[in-house]
């Protein structure tokens, strides 16, 4: 039975880190449509603290994990994601910088940046899963 329990809380656990993936995978899709079709609006922008991840990260995240140092890698990577797609952002938002050759090649470099560290916060997460997942409390990650 104990097994059974330990499977649930780290399934639940992944679904639960999941819907941020998903919500990382949305912003990014979202930010490079808007840049390449010149139709940014300043709402599109989050930074890492105020995303539904960050929210959650930075309050109920590290009361429960803060001692991982899996949880803590995590911080670095999610903070470079959003603040490289901010500045494509902000220059698609402020300058029509897709008009400029070397404007596009620094957009396309930026995001592809962002990805590398999209993915090493997705592997981080699933380094979490797996270290701790088996003892989570769901309760206590929820409320």
């Amino acid at each position: 039975m104990q097994k059974t329990s330990q499977y649930s809380n780290k399934s639940n656990f992944a679904l639960f880190l999941s819907t941020y993936k998903i919500h990382h995978i949305l912003f990014k899709t979202d930010a490079y449509s808007a840049v390449v079709n010149g139709t940014v609006t300043q709402e599109l922008k989050k930074d890492a603290h105020h995303c539904g991840f960050g929210k959650w990260y930075y309050s109920k995240g590290i009361e429960l994990f803060g001692n991982y140092s899996t949880f803590k890698k995590m911080e670095a990577h999610h903070l470079k994601y959003h603040e490289l797609i901010n500045k494509n952002l902000d220059c698609a938002l402020h300058g029509g910088c897709m008009a400029k050759q070397d404007s596009r090649v620094e957009i396309v470099s930026r995001f592809k940046e962002a990805e590398n560290h999209s993915i090493e916060l997705f592997h981080l997460m699933d380094a979490l899963i797996d270290e701790i997942g088996d003892n989570v409390n769901m309760k206590q990650v929820l409320s």
